[in-house]
């Protein structure tokens, strides 16, 4: 009709093959989603339904206001890439952060820890996290017999720290919260992808990230990479506890959760890992044996003393 103005509303969906957990996940989210939205910003795209019939749930596609000028969105796969300043002769003289993203990453996170929604079912533990570890280094172990030894080592060193995880509180977490899980547009973050949502230590989602935030160029030693990551890592870690802070949790339980992200971290590099496996060949065997040295470094007194003391 003349002199009215329609919306084209763009949605995306998601088909699970169990209909009772699609339901659940979508009333989960819009429990989420209000919650923020009420709060000022939401960090989640917005619920929009579900064909409960086929399991299928919708929500809105992540686009810029009406009437403001489209801009371009960018997966956090992008925006989360190491960039340096190079010399002459190619030589990296400093390291771009993203620091404006990973503040508001580390932000969003924050609201969803410390946020009133309940997921179903029970908590997330730490002793589920060092089954794992100990099923994914016997992979490693059955591939690649010379690196056999230290991958059971670090796992039942590990696994024996992660059992004892007694958090003070499990609140609501992603369960997979790395950079493939967000969008940025127009100066905002967006959280997706909530199947793993639960109840967990806080630490678990802080070391699921740390560990996918390594780019795949550091188990090469290249240059820069290393010098990368530790000033990404500390300025998420940063802005993390300033946000808890902010949200009224104390210096004593956001220290906790820091220090518990590192061996949640080094349970996440052993997913990494054998999640590699089937790619790697004789030739390559040194990027898994940089993952065991990394996952090492997790488990150490001097890891924790390091970038995140920066925070």
């Amino acid at each position: 009709m003349e002199g009215t103005h329609q919306r084209h509303l763009a949605l995306f969906g998601k088909v699970y093959s169990n209909p009772d957990r699609a339901r659940t996940i979508q009333a989960q989210m819009r429990q989420l989603y209000v919650e923020q939205a009420d709060a000022g910003q939401p960090i989640l795209p917005r619920p929009f339904g579900a064909v409960e019939a086929l399991g299928l749930t919708l929500n809105e596609a992540v686009q810029s206001p009406e009437g403001a000028e489209p801009e371009a969105l960018r997966t956090g796969l992008r925006v989360l890439q190491p960039r340096f300043v190079r010399g002459r002769a190619g030589e990296v003289l400093d390291v771009i952060v993203p620091g404006k993203e990973l503040r508001m990453t580390a932000n969003a996170l924050a609201r969803m820890h410390t946020s009133a929604v309940r997921p179903a079912g029970a908590p997330r533990t730490g002793a589920q996290e060092a089954h794992h570890a100990r099923e994914r280094a016997a992979l490693i172990a059955a591939r690649y017999p010379a690196l056999a030894d230290m991958a059971r080592h670090l796992a039942q060193r590990l696994a024996i720290r992660l059992a004892a995880v007694k958090p003070g509180a499990y609140r609501p977490a992603h369960g997979g919260f790395k950079p493939s899980q967000l969008l940025f547009h127009s100066q905002r973050v967006f959280v997706v992808d909530f199947d793993g949502f639960c109840l967990a230590d806080p630490a678990l989602d802080v070391g699921y990230f740390l560990a996918y935030l390594r780019p795949s160029s550091l188990w090469y030693y290249r240059s820069g990479m290393r010098w990368w990551f530790e000033g990404a890592a500390a300025c998420f870690t940063s802005a993390y506890r300033q946000a808890l802070r902010e949200r009224g949790l104390t210096e004593a339980e956001t220290d906790g959760i820091l220090h518990r992200a590192c061996l949640y971290e080094a349970a996440f590099l052993f997913k990494i890992a054998t999640r590699r496996v089937n790619r790697l060949n004789s030739p390559r065997s040194g990027e898994l044996s940089a993952m065991l040295t990394e996952i090492a470094s997790c488990l150490s007194d001097e890891a924790r003393k390091g970038y995140r003391s920066a925070a």
